[in-house]
């Protein structure tokens, strides 16, 4: 190993001596080891003594009683109702976890998502649903992602939009998900980026994301040396939007967003 950058007394024949743990040595991941548990300990998590590589930290909800959904049905968001939070860094932490979970638990992406939206300026009913969303976490342990034993590689989409459904900007959320024979392999929850001036052109829209999903899919799956089987099979439940993707025709209603979704059927 040469000397660092730098350092000009090193002569021929002489060696330095580490005092400290470096990458590539045998002991560097014990020592890693050492200095990772110790700053999360330091931030309250507790090491299992089973596994010492499994820590948890307690949200004081443990006691709490278990709802069967992530939100209250009916539930709306916006930033003016309620009274600011004195403490927001704790319901940013809850949500960063939250994030992370949502990784592993897409039963919550939506929760998750609606939730991201007020980091800044939190108010207590944001705060009530995060501890709703805890509840119904503790509730369901056992949910997750699930990976059949399936020899198909068919892939198969969903897409979906809520219309205006922010009240504060009337911006349109996307939803999608995608399997892999069987087994979701991909989704996502997102605020579109314009306001959709019709519920038709919000789901257009949504397809468009879906779209570029399964494309970016197929061409993994190639790198893969796994041809998908064509044609993939994609769920829209809108009628209208469906017309306008199909149809090559101009659509006036549609002119601003026509660009995101020329090739939808062709494609896949």
């Amino acid at each position: 190993m040469p000397p660092p950058k730098g350092y000009l007394r090193a002569r021929p024949g002489q060696v330095c001596r580490l005092k400290r743990s470096l990458y590539g040595l045998k002991q560097a991941s014990r020592q890693w080891n050492i200095e990772l548990t110790s700053k999360l300990e330091s931030h309250g998590f507790t090491r299992s003594p089973h596994d010492h590589y499994f820590f948890t930290k307690d949200c004081n909800v443990l006691n709490a009683r278990a709802t069967a959904t992530p939100f209250p049905p009916g539930i709306k968001f916006d930033n003016s109702t309620g009274a600011l939070l004195s403490s927001p860094d704790r319901y940013r932490r809850i949500v960063g976890r939250l994030l992370y979970l949502g990784f592993l638990r897409p039963d919550i992406s939506f929760a998750v998502q609606q939730l991201s939206q007020f980091l800044q300026h939190p108010r207590v009913p944001h705060w009530d649903a995060a501890i709703y969303l805890l509840r119904y976490l503790k509730g369901t342990p056992n949910l997750g992602l699930f990976f059949p034993a399936n020899t198909s590689l068919q892939l198969c989409a969903y897409s979906d939009s809520d219309w205006a459904s922010c009240p504060d900007s009337r911006r349109s959320l996307t939803g999608y998900c995608v399997f892999l024979g069987g087994a979701l392999i991909s989704w996502k929850t997102k605020k579109q980026a314009t306001v959709s001036r019709s519920s038709a052109e919000a789901e257009y829209r949504s397809m468009a994301s879906t779209v570029c999903e399964l494309l970016w899919i197929r061409y993994l799956l190639h790198e893969f040396r796994i041809p998908p089987l064509l044609p993939i099979p994609f769920w829209c439940d809108n009628k209208a939007a469906i017309h306008i993707a199909e149809n090559p025709v101009f659509h006036e209603r549609t002119q601003a967003s026509r660009h995101r979704l020329p090739f939808g059927p062709r494609t896949i």
